[in-house]
């Protein structure tokens, strides 16, 4: 199982632990890599970052901003053919938001702020 990855310009140096130590190789990508679960510890921000990115203006883009053909988006432009769907009774209250995109946006980043969410 891997137990650490660094990427690297040439591919991925793999930290491989074996029952009685460790291997370390290298390989190229594309490849599958199983992982032991310490690898993916969650780690704690930093508070000087949380800070600084606390007031920072989260850019919005839409289809006109990106280069993207616009028949390729959307339900008219996904491959996906559905047959049926079906959508779960809601379990909790819920809010919903009548507002154009760009507003309905900065009322969902000020709840995410109000909840400390982000």
């Amino acid at each position: 199982y891997v137990q650490d990855v660094k990427v690297e310009e040439d591919g991925l140096l793999v930290n491989r632990a074996l029952e009685d130590g460790y291997e370390l190789i290298k390989v190229k990508a594309p490849v599958l890599l199983t992982a032991i679960k310490e690898l993916n510890e969650p780690r704690y921000m930093n508070v000087k970052y949380i800070f600084d990115t606390a007031n920072k203006e989260i850019k919005i883009w839409s289809a006109d901003d990106i280069d993207v053909n616009k028949d390729e988006l959307g339900l008219k432009g996904s491959p996906t053919k559905v047959k049926k769907s079906m959508t779960k009774e809601a379990k909790g209250a819920g809010e919903i938001i009548n507002e154009v995109p760009q507003e309905a946006v900065k009322h969902v980043l000020g709840k995410l702020k109000e909840k400390h969410y982000i």
